[in-house]
């Protein structure tokens, strides 16, 4: 009895088996297959034109014996590219000079900066005209009542020179000739032989580094991180919510999961990755790239004012290759640091990854302006401390940075902005406090 109720059993089980496999193959489709990665389109802020993408990491005014450094945050900043920006979009009126008859002694009145370049000529809106060319700096020179515009590509040295009239340079003559009343810090280029007598052995400069040679008063600020919606962020990022998983962290965060993308929210900020989509490839012209990084951020957040792209790189692997799109929060021309840096990586497949931490000025704290330690003080005090940690590196250093900045430090319920010289000597990034030259430690930012 026994053997015949198994036997019913296992035939039970085969015929089972055998249905479950027909309805599998030959079963009815589902009435409503869901397609891959069909996102709902969140419109946080309309992405930026090329124009407002890229913009200048400074602008230098010479006037005299003194330049004058210009930076983002500041509201002279702005109306000095304007000036420039639409006067390189008149291309019809520019003409490409001849050598010989450029004068060797021309001075300079203006120039402009850019990290990353600006994609000048073919289809952008910059001398649309011309063979494209990405430029790492412009400068506005001048002899007597003649004025030249010349374009610079570090890469490759290339160098371009334009005849200007007086009529298209005098928007900017005029925007200039009004800052000459202000009350403004006057700046000087660091060059080996400034720097020759501070350290023993063999100390270079990286070219075009400005640094004050006025004092510099400055203040602790205090700081509100951002807040984003969080509803529209979550939407931008997962095709169904339902299929992502939650998990609560201990202190606030919340991490957001469909198995194959994650996304980290915490007060500080936010943190995306998607290492699927890591072995991709990227096929489009940097112009191209430099649209889609604002879209992205612009689709995932927004691009809010003071925050400016600080640099884009193409990186190319064995498993695939992507653009890395960086930006830097700015508070009167001065950078705001924080740990986490904005930044993002893509390729053609999508977002791969993201991150977010951006805090804006809420208010100056009510204490007294403090003057700054001087530049030569802050790189003494770098390069002891790299004598310190790499013994016998001092005798061959190169500057690549010196600035003044806000560190974001403090707690993340009352941040602070406080001031603070960053460099960057050898490859090695210092920040040292801008009143007592002592450095920031990690866990201080």
């Amino acid at each position: 009895m026994a053997e015949k109720i198994k036997t019913a059993i296992l035939l039970l089980l085969v015929c089972s088996s055998l249905f479950l496999t027909h309805q599998l193959w030959y079963g009815q489709s589902p009435a409503q297959p869901l397609a891959e990665d069909i996102y709902e389109r969140i419109e946080v802020e309309s992405p930026r034109p090329m124009e407002e993408i890229v913009t200048p990491s400074r602008i230098i005014v010479y006037q005299g014996n003194s330049a004058y450094q210009f930076r983002l945050g500041e509201e002279d900043f702005n109306s000095l590219w304007d000036i420039n920006s639409t006067i390189m979009q008149d291309y019809e009126n520019f003409t490409v000079a001849n050598e010989d008859t450029v004068p060797d002694s021309l001075s300079t009145f203006a120039a402009f900066y850019f990290k990353p370049p600006l994609p000048v000529g073919s289809d952008q809106p910059w001398l649309p005209g011309m063979e494209y060319l990405p430029v790492d700096i412009i400068k506005i020179k001048t002899y007597e009542n003649d004025y030249w515009l010349i374009l610079y590509e570090n890469a490759t040295e290339a160098e371009l020179t334009f005849n200007i009239s007086a009529e298209q340079v005098e928007p900017l003559l005029t925007a200039i000739s009004d800052l000459q009343n202000l009350d403004r810090i006057s700046y000087i280029e660091l060059t080996d032989n400034i720097v020759a007598d501070l350290v023993e052995g063999n100390l270079s400069v990286r070219s075009s580094l400005y640094v004050p040679q006025d004092p510099v008063y400055l203040s602790n600020i205090m700081l509100d991180p951002e807040v984003i919606d969080r509803d529209n962020l979550l939407r931008s990022f997962f095709v169904d919510l339902n299929l992502a998983r939650v998990i609560e962290e201990k202190e606030d965060g919340l991490i957001y999961t469909d198995g194959e993308k994650g996304l980290r929210i915490t007060t500080k900020g936010l943190a995306y990755s998607a290492p699927r989509l890591e072995e991709g490839q990227t096929t489009i012209s940097y112009p191209e790239a430099l649209l889609n990084c604002s879209n992205l951020i612009s689709h995932h957040g927004g691009w809010p004012d003071d925050l400016r792209l600080e640099d884009f790189t193409y990186t190319s692997r064995n498993n695939g290759s992507n653009y890395t799109a960086s930006w830097q929060k700015y508070y009167s021309g001065y950078p705001l640091i924080t740990k986490m840096p904005t930044r993002l990586s893509f390729n053609d497949r999508g977002l791969i990854h993201y991150s977010r931490s951006i805090y804006s000025p809420a208010a100056p704290l009510e204490e007294e302006l403090f003057e700054a330690a001087s530049w030569s003080e802050a790189l003494k005090t770098a390069i002891s401390i790299i004598a310190l940690e790499h013994p016998g590196s001092e005798s061959d250093l190169r500057v690549e940075r010196i600035q003044l900045v806000y560190v974001v430090s403090g707690s993340s319920s009352a941040p602070l902005g406080v001031p603070a010289w960053q460099l960057i000597i050898n490859g090695e990034n210092i920040y040292l406090d801008a009143q007592t030259l002592e450095p920031f430690q990690g866990e201080k930012l």
